[in-house]
């Protein structure tokens, strides 16, 4: 199914999300995860606070984030906002 364009992305496990998580992190560690509209990034949010950006697909075990704090607890949940006007 790695080749299957799906309408949106929530899953935490599949071949195109494989390398949101860090060596030896659990998966329950990730709460949410979205893909943006256009299909460009992967964001997801852990039980530590912070918000992930990653590219997508993102395969790799070792893949690049950005990670992002501001959230002094557990976030449970996170989407994209839908910008048809591209501002």
């Amino acid at each position: 199914m790695r080749n299957e364009r799906w309408a949106s992305w929530t899953c935490t496990v599949g071949w195109a999300v494989q390398g949101i998580y860090n060596k030896g992190s659990e998966i329950s560690s990730i709460n949410s995860l979205a893909r943006s509209p256009d299909s460009s990034s992967l964001a997801t949010v852990d039980e530590f606070g912070f918000v992930n950006l990653f590219k997508n697909p993102c395969p790799v075990e070792t893949a690049i984030y950005n990670k992002s704090t501001g959230h002094s607890r557990e976030v449970s949940n996170l989407g994209f906002t839908q910008n048809s006007t591209g501002s």
